[in-house]
């Protein structure tokens, strides 16, 4: 309640996760031979039924790839493995973002 009486009302029960990839720091190979495309596709399909990938943004220094679904946690324990394991997701952060 707001202290003029209003009503505060919730909006929406997704979550929302954030994955940074390193754009600069990793061994150049990794960027020659990794396709982040890949990464976008596997995440969303690791998250399918939970949550789904909603859209990416390529930055100077890191791509963003961003998934929205009903829990971060159960994002984030369904991508772990392969975030480990790939590459190009080495030095990569997550970041809930809602």
């Amino acid at each position: 309640m707001f202290d003029d009486g209003r009503a505060l009302l919730a909006f929406g029960a997704s979550e929302a996760m954030a994955a940074y990839l390193n754009d600069t720091d990793l061994p150049d190979a990794v960027y020659a031979e990794c396709d982040v495309n890949h990464v976008y596709a596997e995440l969303d399909w690791l998250v399918e039924g939970q949550g789904r990938v909603m859209s990416c943004w390529q930055g100077p220094s890191e791509t963003a790839l961003y998934l929205h679904g009903r829990s971060f946690e159960a994002m984030r324990e369904a991508t772990a493995d392969f975030l480990a394991s790939c590459p190009l997701c080495a030095k990569a952060r997550l970041v809930q973002t809602a």
